[in-house]
């Protein structure tokens, strides 16, 4: 029993001095771009910590995850490589449109790491509205003895069943995270946190995370948020109904204009949405009308196998 006790101890000492480590280096990173003109936001670690883990109980991470503003990615990979940093190889594989949501950083002297990122896992709207939104969605923060921007508590939702989502079932952490965002926020957060995702694009990862826990599928049963099955046949790389959830969102529009303008902007979005979904559009204005071309394509093909899966969901959402 003794024992157990002094290894629980010392793994939760462990686990408190790393995270006052990474905090450390937060403070440095984020001091350093902000020296350069480099806006940024600590988009977990410490402001999941001491959101939902003041308790006592430790929450591990090792990382600093940070974002910044996509057209200062290049200028905040400098300041990183001037602090000593070096780029590792990204895990896992490159998304079927846009970019990687992240790269990852390491420096051998102290081993610190660092996910800088462009954007945010699970949401589909180009990195440049994704800032913006979060951008606006923040507080001031104190991480390590510095000053840093942090999301706001309802983005911080939104962020952690997003987290929850990209992982899955099998990581503990994320899950952990979320059990606890739940039980401790009202409905009213969580609407916020709805409200934000669907300004990114981030619904089904939205859904997908909180149907994690059966605290949070109820949360997304009174929020109306879409099935699992639904969003798992939205969101399957190369699957034959990416846009399956796109019928549901024009399901809910009232109206027929307001359900051509869903179309419209689904089947044109703005230049700078298709300069980020698809490497054709940034190969100048030849490219730009080439890759809506292939959009228009790529949706037609999506198109029936999508409204099928549609609507084979509807008899259970109506259950």
């Amino acid at each position: 029993m003794s024992g157990g006790s002094g290894t629980a101890g010392r793994d939760m000492l462990l686990a408190t001095a790393r995270a006052l480590e990474v905090d450390r280096i937060t403070a440095e990173v984020t001091t350093s771009l902000a020296g350069h003109g480099v806006q940024a936001i600590l988009l977990k670690g410490a402001t999941v910590a001491t959101w939902l883990y003041d308790d006592g109980t430790p929450r591990s991470y090792v990382d600093s995850d940070v974002l910044v503003p996509p057209d200062r990615f290049a200028d905040a990979v400098a300041v990183l490589r001037q602090r000593g940093f070096t780029a590792d190889r990204p895990s896992g594989p490159l998304p079927d449109h846009g970019v990687p949501h992240a790269e990852p950083f390491s420096r051998s002297t102290d081993a610190a790491q660092v996910d800088l990122h462009r954007t945010v896992s699970g949401a589909s709207a180009p990195p440049e509205a994704i800032w913006a939104l979060l951008a606006d969605a923040c507080v001031p923060g104190q991480v390590g003895g510095a000053e840093v921007q942090v999301p706001n508590i309802a983005a911080r939702a939104m962020l952690c069943a997003f987290h929850a989502a990209q992982h899955g079932p099998e990581v503990a952490q994320p899950l952990e995270d979320l059990r606890r965002a739940v039980d401790r926020e009202p409905l009213e957060t969580w609407r916020e946190a709805a409200r934000l995702a669907a300004s990114v694009g981030g619904v089904p990862s939205l859904a997908s995370g909180l149907r994690l826990t059966p605290a949070g599928s109820v949360v997304a049963d009174r929020l109306g948020l879409p099935s699992e099955r639904l969003v798992q046949l939205a969101s399957t790389p190369r699957a034959p109904a990416r846009i399956a959830y796109g019928f549901e969102r024009l399901s809910r529009e009232k109206g027929a204009i307001a359900k051509g303008t869903l179309l419209a902007r689904e089947a044109f979005p703005s230049p700078d949405f298709m300069r980020w979904w698809s490497p054709l559009a940034r190969r100048g204005t030849a490219g730009l009308v080439a890759a809506y071309g292939r959009r228009l394509l790529w949706l037609a093909a999506q198109a029936g196998p999508s409204y099928h899966a549609w609507r084979r969901d509807q008899p259970d959402r109506r259950a």
